[in-house]
């Protein structure tokens, strides 16, 4: 009776200990919370204000409509993708993370920064690259994080590098055009051309659609003045929105009246000059 006693005792603390072996895991290192950069979640950011040392303040904010704008004079259009690569740092989680006071914060090119950005009511400053795994100190508050070196190019990107590409927001449907050599205007349905020059009505409908969806190879500050007016009317809600035209070495230029950017469309979008075939006069059909 007394050892089956001893054997029934055995087996219960063998069940207690192999419970707590699978509880507490011995010599099983248990993972650590990652840490993000900051609290906030991504659709959240509103406000984006970038400050460095070699570049002026740039401020970009999401408008009521939810489209992201360059606070500059005037205001300009922010391509969406930089955007959210950029706000990809409110969530971004940090390789490793220290106290600030347990650092050396001149050392680490953090005191002062050369650069930070504020998204919303949140400071992050950027320090300097870490040598071994070619990660970024960055500080938020009382703590300095080591995160992947994927935002200090978009931190200290001029303002033209944050500009829509594509001229006119997508869905904005244009309503006439008016160029150096010809006009097109959109009346009942009907397409209206200035010039006395044959052009199908399905030359017209792929030349307005070119000039809907048309993005620049490139954009940056503009280099000159243009020389030729181009007006753009849109609806929804109506817009009337001018720019001056030029082309060099073979490629068209357009800087937004107003501006001082310009929108470099490349050789191939001389296309947007002319219809494939000469415009005609009369009315045209959609």
């Amino acid at each position: 009776m007394k050892s089956r006693w001893l054997i029934n005792l055995l087996l219960l603390s063998g069940a207690v200990l192999l419970t707590l072996v699978v509880w507490l895991e011995p010599g099983v290192e248990k993972e650590t919370p990652k840490v993000k950069v900051t609290a906030l979640e991504r659709e959240q950011v509103n406000r984006i204000h970038l400050q460095r040392q070699r570049h002026p303040d740039l401020a970009l904010e999401k408008n009521a409509a939810g489209h992201w704008q360059i606070q500059h004079d005037p205001l300009l259009p922010a391509d969406s993708f930089h955007v959210n690569a950029l706000i990809k740092l409110a969530d971004q989680e940090a390789v490793r993370s220290y106290p600030v006071s347990a650092l050396d914060l001149t050392r680490l090119e953090l005191d002062p920064p050369a650069s930070s950005i504020t998204l919303n009511q949140t400071r992050i400053d950027f320090g300097r690259q870490e040598a071994l795994e070619s990660l970024r100190y960055v500080r938020n508050g009382e703590l300095v994080l080591l995160i992947p070196d994927l935002y200090q190019y978009l931190v200290d990107a001029d303002y033209s590098q944050f500009v829509r590409r594509r001229l006119f927001a997508e869905g904005r449907h244009i309503t006439a055009i008016h160029l150096p050599d010809f006009s097109l205007q959109k009346d009942d349905g009907q397409w209206h051309i200035s010039a006395q020059q044959q052009v199908s009505a399905d030359d017209i409908q792929n030349f307005v659609q070119r000039w809907e969806t048309v993005s620049a190879l490139l954009v940056k500050k503009a280099d000159g003045k243009g020389d030729q007016a181009i007006r753009i009317e849109l609806d929804n809600p109506p817009e009337v929105i001018s720019f001056r035209m030029t082309s060099k070495d073979d490629e068209l230029l357009l800087i937004p009246d107003g501006s001082s950017i310009q929108y470099n469309l490349g050789n191939k979008d001389l296309r947007l000059l002319q219809p494939t075939q000469p415009p005609t006069g009369g009315d045209l059909g959609e």
